[in-house]
């Protein structure tokens, strides 16, 4: 039968492991130059860009949703893209990558205006702006 002080020490080296096997597991390397290709080709097409701009402008002007298969990303889908395209401008070269990234970023910031607009949070937002706080 373990000793006490046995399995104490059991647990500790257990628990030595894990803390220092979590790091390496959640780290995120730079894309492949590979991996930025066939993604910026299927992320950054102009196809689906204006698809999405155009069912966005429809948004804005008469309140028809926007359904795009982009439109519908979550903003952890669209950040991981964005982060990824701009990680690809540092890696191959900044074009396309980075206006990719730039779209995305894009996507974000009209989610963002969405969920002001809809909580009646813009008006607030430029009244505390026109008084200074930022």
């Amino acid at each position: 039968m373990p000793t006490s002080e046995g399995m104490t020490k059991c647990h500790l080296w257990i628990l030595i492991t894990i803390l220092f096997t979590l790091p390496s597991l959640s780290q995120v390397h730079a894309p492949t130059a590979e991996q930025c290709r066939a993604d910026q080709a299927l992320w950054g097409s102009d196809y689906a860009e204006t698809k999405y701009n155009e069912a966005e402008t429809r948004h804005i002007q008469d309140g028809t949703p926007n359904r795009t298969d982009i439109a519908l990303l979550t903003i952890p889908q669209l950040r991981q893209r964005m982060d990824e395209m701009y990680q690809c401008s540092d890696v191959i070269a900044m074009e396309p990558y980075h206006s990719t990234g730039n779209f995305y970023h894009s996507v974000i910031a009209d989610g963002y205006f969405g969920f002001l607009t809809r909580h009646g949070l813009v008006r607030q937002m430029m009244k505390e702006d026109a008084e200074g706080k930022r």
